[in-house]
């Protein structure tokens, strides 16, 4: 019944939820250090998750309401409304499995980072190109 509907996926930049200077540096009269740049790339997958899981939720999200209100709207008899039921009932499945899947997802490996030599990282870059 649901299956013709579009669904419009729309992702927030960064700079609309207020991170894009956090990650730019503005505001920084220096080089960042290493840990600063380690901090905005934390921050950075940090929103990136958590705008990918509000696109995750917010797609069965707009099915199950759309059911609901097709159900509130509309005086169906119970062979029409079943279907209608079904949909709602897979959505939220997925909404609930989605949810239990965000405690599952691996932790970042944490790497320490030294003093590095220049020599060493284009040493390092040159030998990956081959």
């Amino acid at each position: 019944m649901f299956a013709d509907r579009k669904r419009i996926r729309t992702r927030p930049s960064l700079a609309t939820v207020g991170a894009l200077p956090l990650l730019q540096g503005e505001g920084m009269d220096t080089m960042p250090t290493p840990t600063q740049l380690m901090d905005r790339a934390r921050l950075q997958a940090r929103l990136e998750m958590a705008l990918g899981l509000r696109d995750a939720l917010l797609n069965p999200l707009a099915g199950l309401l759309g059911a609901l209100q097709v159900l509130q709207s509309y005086p169906l008899p119970p062979e029409r409304a079943r279907p209608i039921l079904a949909e709602a009932e897979r959505e939220a499945r997925r909404i609930s499995a989605i949810v239990k899947n965000v405690g599952t997802v691996s932790r970042a490996v944490v790497v320490e980072v030294g003093p590095l030599r220049v020599a060493d990282v284009a040493g390092a870059c040159a030998a990956e190109r081959g």
